[in-house]
């Protein structure tokens, strides 16, 4: 893990911030992204789906959310910045967070916005190789098996309990 004290006299605030995001229990995910004041550049090396498809069994066991999303989805019931959540992520995002703080409006593909979107990027490569992250490695059979028995076995444990919350949640539909 990288970091530094903000909290020493020393210190001195930074321009850039980088995240990192992998596998979340079963959920084969990878991504990075890098922050200034005001915009966010993500990209999301593996695409598992949705955000939320994105959901470990132990979040749809006990999370109606999960659910409720799935529900109005099928019925057409959500707004449309909701039905996002609901959509394949995209293998990039930029937002501009002092205009859209809730990360709704996905500015890739804007020309008014290419010159940040390639500075993002190109910092985004640079921590990437400066940082020497392993986490874009491929993963070996065995992790990956592991990884995916471990899914296997959580749902079968939750099963009831995921078909209960959806029942409960569709209760209130009818």
């Amino acid at each position: 893990m990288q970091g530094r004290s903000f909290l020493r006299e020393d210190s001195k605030p930074r321009n850039y911030i980088h995240t990192a995001a992998d596998r979340f229990g079963n959920v084969d995910t990878c991504s990075r992204a890098v922050r200034t004041d005001r915009f966010k550049y993500i990209r999301n090396f593996k695409n598992p789906g949705s955000i939320n498809e994105c959901t470990t069994a132990y979040r749809r066991a006990t999370h109606p959310i999960y659910h409720l999303l799935n529900i109005m989805g099928e019925k057409n019931l959500l707004a449309p910045v909701q039905s996002q959540l609901l959509k394949p992520l995209a293998e990039e995002e930029l937002y501009d967070l002092e205009n859209d703080p809730y990360e709704a409006v996905n500015l890739i593909g804007n020309q008014e916005f290419d010159r940040v979107h390639k500075e993002l990027k190109d910092r985004m490569v640079q921590w990437i190789k400066s940082s020497k992250d392993k986490g874009l490695e491929e993963d070996s059979d065995a992790i990956v098996e592991h990884f995916k028995a471990y899914g296997i076995s959580t749902f079968k444990k939750r099963a009831k309990s995921i078909q209960s919350r959806r029942k409960s949640v569709e209760e209130h539909f009818e």
